[in-house]
């Protein structure tokens, strides 16, 4: 349960009835779907999901050379899954961007 002001709950009503839900769903599948090939073709052990995010197994290592490129991941060991990095399903300009300091990070 969370607490939300009478405001946020007027924008909702008005946000949600001028969205395309399943269009959205549908481009973040397809972003996934693409970002995980990109992921496998370097190499690295993807954990697919039905979310707006990809895991990545064994690769705690990465989080802070990515960090120092001004990328953010989330390392995972909180969640009793160490050892997992998750990734954001971005759009086109973020992937290429979180892919370019990828690469330079596993050079």
């Amino acid at each position: 349960e969370w607490s939300v002001n009478a405001m946020a709950c007027g924008a909702v009503e008005q946000l949600a009835g001028s969205s395309d839900l399943g269009g959205w769903a549908q481009s973040i599948r397809g972003a996934r779907r693409s970002l995980c090939g990109e992921l496998a073709s370097r190499g690295l052990s993807v954990a697919d999901t039905d979310a707006c995010w990809v895991m990545l197994q064994d690769a705690r290592h990465l989080v802070e050379p990515l960090f120092d490129r001004r990328v953010l991941v989330r390392e995972l060991t909180s969640y009793a899954l160490p050892g997992m990095v998750r990734i954001a399903v971005g759009n086109s300009d973020e992937t290429e961007r979180f892919l370019a300091a990828l690469d330079e990070t596993l050079r």
